[in-house]
């Protein structure tokens, strides 16, 4: 056997006894990370979903002023377009984060 490869072969072992020392700090450290992600896309989980549910009411109530008869509208019309452009300015918003969202991860 070569002395290169005799080399090798024991920085190979010493690095393995390495990792082996510092085995149970790096698997606490990913095992502490994996957490915070897990955490960090639940967060932003909730939040999108949120944001999506108050679009929603926000349309839900828009069209129930649009085709519902005059005297079941409790808004008035200033208040109306209020809600529709609340409504649109949340829905672009998260459209917009997910589109940047995606193309950040490609």
């Amino acid at each position: 056997m070569s002395l290169f490869k005799q080399n090798i072969d024991k920085q190979i072992e010493e690095q393995k006894l390495n990792e082996e020392d510092s085995y149970d700090i790096s698997e606490l450290d990913k095992q502490e990370e994996y957490k915070n992600r897990k955490l960090k896309h639940q967060a932003i989980r909730w939040i999108y979903i949120s944001a999506l549910c108050l679009c929603g009411i926000c349309l839900i109530i828009y069209l129930w002023h649009i085709f519902a008869p005059y005297s079941w509208r409790w808004l008035l019309d200033n208040e109306i377009q209020t809600i529709k452009s609340f409504a649109i300015s949340i829905s672009t918003g998260v459209i917009a984060s997910f589109a940047s969202n995606f193309l950040i991860k490609k």
